[in-house]
């Protein structure tokens, strides 16, 4: 609705009233040149186009960007998956037409301008010949007049790229009842819980209520359920539920004094997580992320990705690895995975306690955005506002003609038995591996430069490592894998160091490859 109202805003206050004013205004100044007076209408109008038009232009652009990635709790319920879908779709038409239309206006009212610099300069210019009557000649004025126009538009189109800002939808007000948002992250549901209850409600079926067993941690951040309800066909995967986060919900936090800084990073614990994430790390939409990277181009990015990096690897080169992360980069980003100092995402914490400017960026999916809170409170405590979250949709991925195409190359390569296909979730209904799709829209936020450290990895980093280096048909990007294994190592699993074993051996004598196997040499 807000794109179809804008739409007609665009087309019937711009293009069919600012537009027209300025044109008739410049024509008035170009017939009356000599009379500066005849510039006032053409500065109002301008004034209105400016203040009043783009303004309003530029806040429909940021709700639009904001709408499209900011997630609603219930947005993954199956049942209104195709009908917005079919929103999504009328909102975009809206969105571009609008686009269309601006961008034709404004084309317009640089043209008006530049005909107001030809007659400043040429006193006047005569558009019937193309002439410039002070000066006899229309060489100097015609140059002048592309450039000023070009500049105009390469500033309008910069300015708008670069400051664009996300508006927010609403500014919430805090819930008369006080309900908060917890979710199930390993089934992907999310309840409503009133602190003085002592049931939570399944968001999509309000009729599902079921009993708790006690809030635990600061401010309810964790509440404890029975997981054994056969009753319901045990809805809940483990036994407990994790509050989210929600803008303008969060009046039960004390109020962020320098007392309670102060007491929080020195002496706050795991069950201040909640208070920990909100205060000392942020939340971003992919929006808001790829604006800041825009921000600062010329920082350094390195994805660091393996096993499950909640759990312990063994490996001789993490001092290595960890190096070339720290000389090669500004940032660290990751796909989200839970902390383990004995894990590869140890090398997150070396990273920023050694290089004092550095920042941290997970990719994680909604669900389990509050989980990945809770496994990093330490380091919120150690690097506070140096760790963010880019919040990701849990499904229901609208996906982009390229990562439908890198699907589809890799459905040749799981056939023709090139490649292992990484199993499917449980209960997934989409034509694609879910967890490789997130992995690969984050991939567009993560940049398409940014090279790779690997500690080995499982079918979904050979999978993504496949697509960015050696045969494939999609841009290269630098991958270097180190030997890495878990504990309980199973001895016929093919991981990513076979996978770049067998290119090494592959392509040994050939052009260098993108590809580098770090390992111990027998």
């Amino acid at each position: 609705m807000v794109m179809r109202f804008n739409f007609a805003l665009v087309f019937c206050r711009v293009l069919l009233r600012t537009v027209p004013q300025v044109f008739l205004s410049t024509w008035q100044y170009h017939n009356n040149w000599e009379s500066w007076w005849n510039l006032v209408p053409l500065g109002v109008n301008l004034a209105v186009f400016v203040l009043s038009d783009c303004s309003t232009f530029l806040t429909a652009e940021g709700v639009y960007g904001e709408f499209a990635c900011r997630l609603s709790a219930d947005e993954y319920d199956e049942a209104h998956f195709k009908e917005r879908n079919e929103m999504m779709l009328s909102t975009r038409r809206y969105h571009h037409a609008r686009l269309i239309f601006m961008a034709l206006s404004a084309f317009v009212i640089s043209s008006c301008l530049c005909l107001v610099l030809a007659d400043w300069i040429c006193q006047p210019f005569q558009l019937s010949d193309g002439t410039c009557t002070w000066r006899g000649q229309w060489n100097l004025a015609i140059v002048l007049v592309v450039c000023f126009m070009v500049f105009l538009i390469g500033l309008v189109g910069a300015s708008m790229w670069y400051f664009l800002e996300p508006r927010p939808l609403w500014e919430p007000v805090p819930r008369g009842n006080n309900m908060k948002l917890y979710v199930d992250e390993d089934s992907t549901q999310y309840y409503w819980h009133i602190p003085s209850a002592t049931h939570v409600t399944n968001i999509k079926d309000r009729e599902q209520k079921f009993e708790h067993q006690g809030a635990h941690t600061s401010h309810h951040a964790l509440l404890i359920v029975d997981n054994k309800l056969e009753k319901w066909g045990n809805p809940f995967k483990d036994n407990k539920l994790l509050r989210v986060q929600e803008p303008g919900q969060q009046n039960d936090v004390e109020r962020f004094s320098n007392q309670r800084k102060a007491f929080l990073l020195e002496h706050g614990t795991k069950d201040d997580w909640f208070e920990l994430a909100l205060r000392f790390s942020k939340e971003l939409t992919p929006y808001q992320w790829a604006k800041e990277v825009r921000k600062h181009p010329k920082r350094k990015m390195i994805k660091l990705c393996g096993f499950d990096g909640g759990h312990p690897v063994v490996s001789g080169f993490v001092s290595e690895a960890t190096n070339e992360l720290i000389e090669g980069a500004d940032v660290v980003v990751w796909d989200g995975d839970w902390f383990c100092m004995q894990g590869w995402t140890g090398m997150i914490w070396t990273f920023l306690n050694a290089k004092k400017s550095s920042k941290a960026v997970a990719f994680q999916k909604r669900a389990e955005v509050p989980g990945f809170h809770r496994s990093y409170w330490e380091l919120y405590r150690k690097f506070p506002n140096r760790i963010q979250v880019v919040v990701m949709k849990d499904a229901g991925y609208f996906l982009p003609p390229p990562i439908v195409r890198r699907h589809k190359w890799l459905e040749v390569e799981f056939k023709a038995e090139r490649l292992e296909k990484p199993k499917d979730p449980d209960g997934d209904p989409g034509p694609y591996n879910k967890y490789l799709s997130v992995a690969m829209v984050g991939r567009i936020f993560q940049g398409d430069n940014t090279k790779v450290i690997a500690m080995n990895g499982g079918r979904i980093n050979i999978a993504l490592a496949a697509i960015e280096t050696g045969k494939s048909p999609f841009k290269k990007i630098h991958w270097t894998v180190y030997e890495a294994w878990r504990a309980n190592q199973d001895e016929n699993e093919k991981t990513l160091v076979h996978y770049a074993r067998k290119r090494e051996h592959e392509e040994k004598g050939t052009e260098e490859t993108t590809l580098k196997l770090v390992q111990q040499r027998h």
